[in-house]
């Protein structure tokens, strides 16, 4: 039987469980796809680094990583400040 990798890219820890959460369970419970998951932010965020890590494990996701950029303490910037 042929293995499909599938990869998701998260731009914070907890979008997988927001956006993707049952669907990363429904995968990883099928033989023929193999679920990877890539968060571009939070690996210097420990609490949610923890929280990442731990859907990953109660999920059972195997393939995964965080990226080593911060998430930041506020997002964005007021459009009024927009050229």
């Amino acid at each position: 039987m042929k293995k499909y990798n599938v990869l998701f890219v998260v731009a914070h820890p907890d979008d997988e469980s927001l956006w993707i959460g049952g669907l990363l369970n429904f995968l990883n419970d099928r033989d023929e796809v193999e679920p990877y998951v890539l968060c571009v932010t939070g690996r210097n965020h420990p609490e949610r680094y923890k929280e990442f890590e731990s859907v990953m494990n109660l999920v059972g996701i195997k393939n995964w990583h965080v990226a080593d950029e911060d998430i930041p303490e506020r997002g964005g910037i007021p459009l009024s400040e927009l050229g």
